[in-house]
């Protein structure tokens, strides 16, 4: 429940509407048309969308269709993500949660990825603040995984199967007086079209998720004392060439997180305007900043 928002009143009950599933649409677990009890519509093929729509697809009885923007052959360019493979950590407890209901898929994701073992923090001036292992010192019962963006993305699309419509959202949706949703779909080329008979639909377009927002309207927007910029750099020595061979893999490999020691404006330029910006210095200098470094594949 969302704090200040009343509860939105609740459909009519009606009896379920046996159908029989599209063959285009995900199947049981027997792989043939089963009698569709339920049918899901879920906005967006991201972690989310496309790791429920898979779980969906096994239970009898349920048709699930998936809208995702993007096309199939590529994942869509993003700001925060860009498909050159930005590195995307799976804690120890993500993992434990997508093995627990979903060991198939876990030991997919850790195929693609390189093992989340430990993370170690220190000051940029090389004082050891932490270090720890997960698993040997009791913070979790197992390994998390280190995985490109978009390679995991891509793996967690194809297993999600035939139920994702590509290259189309979910512009608005309605409900109708016998409770079941009507959705307007919108497609690559302009165009839009109309399906209607949904029991559910899902909100998974992730933090700016235009569904999300047209049931419960657009929250404030709250400007914490967190700030991430990312970027992929060549695991090699600055002049280009491979490292030693007794340096492995280079001089990082599993999670390192370095501090500065203090949070100060002095390392800005003297005429910089940051320094007297109230705004920043009230939320940015809250925090002391952080470089996160870890290889990824």
């Amino acid at each position: 429940v969302l704090p200040n928002r009343p509860l939105l009143p609740a459909p009519p009950h009606r009896p379920c509407r046996p159908v029989k599933l599209p063959s285009a649409m995900c199947k049981g677990s027997s792989g043939l048309p089963e009698v569709v009890h339920c049918r899901i519509a879920i906005a967006g093929a991201g972690f989310s969308g496309a790791i429920l729509a898979r779980q969906l697809c096994k239970e009898p009885g349920v048709e699930v269709v998936c809208y995702e923007k993007s096309a199939e052959t590529s994942v869509r360019t993003h700001w925060t993500q860009p498909v050159t493979g930005a590195g995307l950590n799976l804690n120890p407890n993500a993992l434990a949660c997508l093995e627990h209901f979903d060991p198939e898929l876990a030991g997919k994701l850790r195929d693609i990825g390189l093992p989340r073992m430990t993370v170690r923090a220190s000051t940029i001036e090389g004082r050891t603040l932490y270090e720890q292992d997960f698993v040997r010192e009791g913070l979790a019962d197992t390994h998390g995984c280190r995985v490109r963006w978009d390679d995991a993305n891509t793996l967690i699309r194809a297993e999600a199967g035939d139920c994702i419509r590509w290259s189309s959202s979910v512009s608005s949706h309605a409900i109708q007086e016998d409770g079941t949703i009507k959705l307007t779909i919108s497609h690559e080329d302009g165009s839009t079209s109309v399906e209607e008979g949904f029991d559910l639909l899902v909100a998974a377009e992730g933090r700016y998720s235009d569904t999300r927002s047209r049931a419960l309207g657009t929250p404030p927007t709250t400007f914490g004392d967190v700030c991430n910029f990312r970027i992929l750099v060549p695991n090699t020595q600055p002049n280009g060439m491979p490292w030693p061979a007794e340096l492995g893999h280079g001089l990082f490999d599993d999670l390192q997180l370095i501090y500065n020691e203090t949070p100060s404006v002095d390392t800005l330029a003297a005429d910089s305007a940051l320094r007297t910006d109230a705004e920043f210095t009230d939320v940015v200098l809250r925090s002391s900043p952080r470089v996160g470094i870890m290889r990824i594949p």
